[in-house]
């Protein structure tokens, strides 16, 4: 086992070397061709280009790119084909591109000659480098080099080079779209760099897109449609939500929201219904960002949707965070589905204090499950200013609004519930009693000791295991479950 476990590590430390070299190995001009009349801060920064450290090449590729420094381009060009990435997945190559971008049109023709690099990271980053540059000297040289290499088309690449404002790139974008030849992975992203033109030619080839035979096209185009900021897309994209391809269907959400058009507000509370579970959630988030033109038609579905719709209106009105959804949310405590009622607290959580004073006042309410919910909404949200009316909700004639309100003040730790909580070890309820008892452990004041020892006497097991865990934390002493020993104890420390 030992010989099979240095080998593995043998083989990894030569697996990293091996990567260490081959992304050093990618400057290949030597060092000493750094001119020595450029400024001496470029030169710093090239010289950091040819580091073992890829983060040190990385950050000078990014400075050299801040300085458009133009004596810094074959130097950068060389690092295009350098694969090495961190955390943040850019690698050197792509932050030597967008350097090069930076530096514009002096690094036009040194980029296109790139392009002939055998490398294909080198090209694919020297065309995004090209895009970047808005130079019409690129396009030909771009296209060519697409339609030669149709496995670079992706948008990391094709991005970059649709802020080209020139008729061939649409028209090539679209063509490649529509090509039947290239795989769909290709198509697509030819169809997400679309999306970022303005051009109507450009969306009228989506809206072309979204009707596609292949699911992989439209759900390509319903994605990208989301970022068009055209609300033209928004009546293509509702009719999207019944497409037979759930793909298509989740994308076709995510893009609505990122529209934010009233429209689409009703046709996404439908897809709480989508055999597809995935989407009810994407949906939620989706009506999120739609935001307030969102909450009327929410709080209408909570109250008279089906039980779905009813669970994730409630999980959208929460993230939205609009006090006008805060009393439909209290009422839906007295929905007659649990979940619903869950869902209703969750939601309450989620938006804060700004639910507090309405909680608050939901706890003198003449229904008993708003005050049982509400009382358990103010133990998630664990604000100082509700200790009082939780108090007072100690003495509630519900005893599940009396054992929630104790759980509430256990997570509050403030001493002024001390009295109260000892008498509440003499509930008739002994859900109340046992959380009373564990509510009293965390404030660990002695003058519980006595009420504790007499607790442990009722017959309730939650109520005596409660009780002994709050003495043995006040106390430091262990007598378990036995009232007797307890009490010996406690005479003999009078």
């Amino acid at each position: 086992m030992r010989k099979r476990q240095c080998l593995f590590i043998i083989i990894l430390t030569i697996s990293i070397m091996n990567l260490f070299l081959l992304a050093t190995a990618q400057m290949k001009i030597s060092k000493d061709k750094i001119p020595a009349t450029i400024p001496a801060d470029v030169k710093k920064q090239i010289e950091k280009l040819y580091s073992e450290d890829f983060l040190a090449r990385k950050n000078a590729a990014l400075k050299l790119g801040e300085m458009k420094a133009e004596a810094a381009i074959p130097f950068l060009i060389a690092l295009l084909p350098d694969n090495t990435v961190d955390a943040d997945n850019v690698t050197v190559g792509e932050q030597s591109a967008q350097a090069l971008g930076q530096i514009g049109k002096p690094a036009v023709e040194p980029l296109i000659e790139a392009l002939k690099n055998q490398d294909d990271s080198a090209k694919s980053n020297a065309a995004a480098a090209l895009g970047l540059t808005e130079d019409l000297r690129a396009v030909e040289p771009l296209l060519a080099l697409f339609k030669n290499s149709p496995t670079l088309i992706r948008f990391s690449a094709l991005g970059p080079m649709s802020k080209i404002k020139d008729p061939r790139v649409v028209d090539f974008l679209i063509a490649t779209a529509n090509d039947k030849t290239l795989h769909w992975y290709n198509r697509s992203e030819a169809l997400r760099t679309l999306s970022t033109m303005k051009e109507s030619k450009a969306f009228d080839a989506l809206l072309d897109a979204l009707k596609n035979e292949e699911p992989g096209i439209r759900s390509s185009t319903a994605r990208a449609m989301g970022d068009t900021n055209n609300l033209m897309a928004v009546e293509p994209l509702i009719n999207a939500l019944k497409d037979a391809a759930a793909d298509v269907r989740a994308y076709a959400v995510v893009s609505l929201g990122k529209l934010k058009d009233l429209r689409a507000v009703q046709p996404l509370i439908t897809t709480f219904n989508d055999p597809w579970t995935e989407i009810p959630p994407v949906t939620v988030n989706a009506l999120a960002k739609i935001g307030s033109p969102a909450i009327d038609p929410l709080i209408l579905s909570l109250k008279n949707g089906n039980v779905t719709e009813r669970i994730f209106s409630a999980q959208a009105l929460g993230k939205i965070k609009d006090t006008r959804a805060i009393k439909p949310l209290i009422n839906a405590f007295k929905d007659p589905d649990v979940k619903v009622q869950s869902s209703a607290e969750n939601a309450l959580a989620t938006m804060g204090d700004i639910s507090l004073e309405p909680l608050i006042e939901a706890l003198k309410d003449t229904d008993v499950a708003i005050r049982a919910h509400s009382a358990s909404v103010l133990t998630q949200l664990k604000n100082p200013k509700s200790v009082d009316a939780l108090i007072s909700a100690l003495k509630d004639t519900d005893a599940s609004v009396r054992a929630q309100a104790a759980v509430a003040l256990t997570e509050l730790k403030d001493t002024k519930a001390v009295m109260p909580l000892i008498e509440c070890l003499k509930d008739k309820d002994t859900n109340v009693q046992a959380r009373a008892a564990s509510a009293l452990g965390v404030l660990k004041d002695e003058r519980a000791i006595e009420p504790l020892i007499n607790a442990l006497k009722v017959d309730n097991w939650d109520v005596q295991y409660n009780a002994a865990q709050t003495l043995r934390a006040i106390t430091g002493q262990d007598f378990g479950q036995d009232a007797e020993k307890w009490t010996q104890w406690y005479k003999s420390k009078k």
